[in-house]
């Protein structure tokens, strides 16, 4: 495949930002929405209820930010948001990548990266489960290093606005009001949806990459 390191990094970070320009409106109300309720049932009822409600709404809005920036890198295709495939893909691949983190952290990371697009690729091209894993496998292959700095810088921005957070005296797991959790919750939701946002964007790059290779060779 064509192209440095450095250059697919700035692919993938010029197409990330453009995608999350488009889409600020959407995403700014899907973040606002489920920090806005995540943080309420923190403050008001229980921890659990909160988690559990973390979990379902980020994931939906995971897929709906998937699906619209699809929408956006390829809009004279047809394809649907398939939730339920993209739930038994997270499943599986989230299994396989916590249990190569739990051996050695860096294999977990490894697997993380080489399955970084299969979201992209199970809507974009409405494969199934195993065939989005197979060939995100394959096409990450010498893309890894320029997906992982982006998701490495998002990594940090959180630690920096965790310790933030900290040091500001907003506890994330016991905030003392609805404003703290609605900050925490807002901070945690927004890194995880500008992921699925760099995840098109990288399957979009290389995807990009593949094409001008075919139509040259």
């Amino acid at each position: 495949m064509n192209g440095t390191i450095a250059s697919r990094t700035r692919k993938i970070v010029r197409e990330s930002a453009e995608l999350t320009k488009i889409l600020a409106l959407p995403f700014a109300i899907l973040v606002i929405g489920l920090s806005v309720v995540g943080g309420a049932l923190q403050i008001f009822s229980s921890e659990s209820a909160a988690q559990i409600f973390s979990n379902i709404g980020i994931f939906l809005a995971g897929g709906i930010i998937n699906y619209r920036s699809l929408q956006i890198c390829r809009p004279h295709q047809y394809f649907t948001p398939r939730l339920k495939g993209l739930f038994g893909l997270s499943l599986l691949s989230g299994a396989g990548i916590m249990l190569g983190g739990l051996l050695f952290i860096l294999p977990g990371i490894f697997l993380y990266l080489r399955w970084f697009i299969a979201w992209p690729i199970l809507v974009g091209e409405q494969s199934s489960i195993f065939e989005a894993m197979k060939m995100s496998w394959h096409r990450t292959r010498r893309w890894e290093w320029a997906i992982c700095v982006p998701v490495a810088i998002l990594a940090l921005l959180f630690l920096i606005a965790i310790v933030g957070l900290v040091f500001s005296g907003v506890s994330i797991e016991k905030p003392d009001g609805l404003l703290d959790a609605f900050i925490a919750n807002a901070v945690l939701n927004g890194i995880v949806l500008l992921t699925n946002i760099i995840a098109v964007a990288a399957y979009a790059c290389i995807n990009r990459d593949m094409d001008s290779v075919l139509t040259s060779a």
